[in-house]
């Protein structure tokens, strides 16, 4: 099959009277390529009939419904080749320009742009909706602007719906992405049960939802929810209103903040239509000042690394006090885009300041180390030289830690009790805020009056290595022990390239399940060691796919995945990481672990595609 999708799907191939060009992307539903027919320039998307089902002429069924400049342009369909036809094409204009997410990024719009684009958006939605059409997977990379008029054009209506169109799958909500899924969509899963054969129908409600987590990114850099993974954060989706852009970005105008807040409205009906929305931006670029053409984000340094600000939720705010104390996080008053860093980009940009951030918890643990390494070697030497009392005393004192977790974070971070030789210190790795000494206490101190001979300076300096060596490798008597988090590594030889070639851009993710039958946030025991997870969608091939990969224990429970395969069996090399909220490598224990080398965490996570495991 690999052989056969390579020589049909090469460079200068024909297929229906289409010469087939460079690959330009890679989706759920296929392959997207730049070919030509009749002198005309075309997107040509390709699949195979085995895998689709009917998923193929629903899409060619949508767009031969819609008509309009903001949407994606029919031109042709069908089934290839005609006798025994493996594939499905659907050509579609070709829309010159950059995905959303990338035209932001390196743009870094004003108020005014983003309301623009918001216009073309709703206008594009009208026309859809008014088709009878549900585009359903609405977000940042299906949206392309157009050069050179800079129009946002809507593309992938692959998961798309309409009325009338025939049930394609068997799960309680239809196909989509879960951080845009609207709160009436989340409430309708968490209140069916998997015996009911209740099935949750799209609206256009659900559309102008999600459109507005589109605008919340543009105008703040974050989602309005990080992550709508367990039952916690779907809890705050259906039931916590977000933080108000403006409050979140200050450059944000109040009425573009006003009506992000109303798009994503709890109740369906207050978000209004994409109709009314239009012509509602119309009215506020009719009134802004000269604020609104000032851009958004400061522009961020090569050297600089972005970090979301915590919310006024309090999933979010321990979630990105998390995130921040994982990375070399710089706040500012703005949140920043511009030239991506050379690490893999696990995080958003960041927001406005409060107090100054401690340091970030790699250089915070490094410190530690040191300090607690030196307290050893201190105790040490105290312990080889001839101590002698005088009259004065000279106490060491205590030196404290700065920074670290909040508090909602530690109970999960602090291993359970008894030290092992298999843990790193929890103190060390997540110093507390208030206090983490490392002291000796005595009563005094002082330097003999007469030095060593050099054989008894060679052997106490010999007592005090070993000393220094037992501290840093087995821990001081301060605390229990946990192994560190596991050491940077490069991805596997080609990894990047063919996850390049399948579409799979650094830093996009998707969701893991270690066990496809459980719920949301179920706790499940994993092993230490080799392990293979469910992918969940929105991940070009490798959508609902498998990975194999590595489960390392320490403070953490950290994911290295470097094999993939797809729904059909095709093998992919992937560099993949898990993650538990933006940047925040690892997923934490649910209570203490029940057996050496197994571990409770939550069935779902994240993951990654980095270009080198951090």
């Amino acid at each position: 099959m690999a052989e056969a999708q390579r020589r049909e799907d090469s460079p200068g191939t024909r297929i229906a009277g289409f010469t087939l060009g460079k690959q330009l992307g890679s989706g759920a539903c296929g392959n997207v390529y730049l070919a030509m027919r009749d002198g005309e320039e075309v997107a040509l998307k390709l699949q195979y009939l085995h895998r689709m089902g009917g998923w193929p002429e629903r899409e060619c069924a949508i767009l031969l419904r819609l008509r309009h400049p903001n949407v994606v342009a029919f031109r042709a369909c069908g089934k290839f080749p005609g006798v025994a036809p493996r594939l499905f094409y659907l050509a579609m204009e070709r829309v010159r320009g950059r995905p959303l997410h990338q035209w932001v990024e390196e743009e870094n719009p004003s108020a005014r742009q983003v309301a623009r684009l918001l216009r073309g958006m709703a206008l594009g939605l009208e026309a859809t909706h008014a088709a009878g059409v549900v585009h359903r997977d609405l977000k940042e990379s299906n949206v392309m602007v157009r050069e050179p008029d800079g129009e946002p054009v809507l593309v992938d209506f692959g998961v798309g719906d309409f009325a009338g169109a025939p049930r394609l799958t068997q799960g309680v909500l239809p196909p989509g992405t879960a951080l845009y899924r609207s709160p009436e969509a989340l409430a309708f899963r968490r209140a069916s049960s998997a015996v009911t054969a209740r099935r949750y129908r799209c609206g256009p409600a659900d559309d102008i939802y999600a459109l507005g987590v589109v605008l919340y990114w543009m105008l703040t850099g974050r989602p309005p929810f990080l992550e709508v993974v367990t039952p916690t954060e779907i809890e705050a989706v259906i039931s916590k209103a977000p933080r108000a852009p403006h409050t979140v970005n200050p450059r944000v105008p109040p009425a573009l903040s006003e009506l992000c807040l109303r798009l994503l409205a709890k109740a369906p009906e207050a978000r209004g239509s994409a109709e009314a929305l239009s012509a509602d931006v119309e009215r506020a670029l009719a009134t802004a000042d000269a604020a609104w053409d000032v851009p958004l984000c400061e522009w961020r340094q090569d050297a600089e690394t972005p970090g979301p600000d915590s919310g006024s939720e309090d999933d979010n705010d321990a979630a990105l006090a998390m995130w921040a104390e994982g990375g070399d996080a710089r706040r500012a008053s703005s949140p920043r885009r511009g030239p991506l860093p050379r690490k893999p980009p696990l995080e958003l940009c960041a927001v406005e300041a409060s107090a100054p951030r401690t340091p970030a918890r790699e250089r915070a643990a490094r410190w530690a180390v040191v300090l607690a390494g030196l307290a050893c070697a201190v105790g040490a030497w105290l312990w080889v030289a001839p101590p002698t009392l005088g009259s004065g005393s000279n106490p060491i004192r205590e030196v404290a830690l700065p920074g670290g977790p909040p508090e909602s974070e530690q109970a999960a971070l602090l291993p359970s009790p008894g030290p092992t030789l298999a843990a790193v210190t929890a103190e060390v790795a997540h110093p507390k805020k208030e206090e983490l000494p490392v002291k000796q206490m005595l009563d005094s101190v002082t330097t003999p009056p007469q030095p060593a001979s050099s054989a008894r300076a060679f052997k106490a300096a010999a007592r005090t290595m070993v000393a220094v060596a037992a501290c840093s490798g087995l821990g001081c008597p301060s605390g229990p022990q946990v192994r560190p988090a596991p050491p940077g590594e490069p991805c596997p030889p080609g990894a990047v390239e063919a996850m390049k070639r399948a579409g799979i851009r650094i830093g996009d993710r998707t969701s893991l399940a270690f066990v496809d039958d459980k719920d949301f946030g179920e706790p499940v025991l994993v092993r230490e060691g080799r392990v293979q997870v469910e992918l969940g969608t929105n991940f070009g091939p490798l959508t609902s796919g498998k990975a194999v990969g590595e489960l390392i224990f320490a403070d953490r429970v950290y994911g290295r995945f470097t094999q993939a395969y797809t729904r059909g069996g095709d093998f992919i090399p992937v560099c993949l990481e898990m993650v538990e909220q933006y940047g925040v490598r690892g997923i934490r224990r649910k209570g203490s672990d029940p057996s050496p080398g197994t571990a409770t965490v939550s069935n779902t996570a994240v993951l990654y595609a980095v270009n080198r495991f951090e």
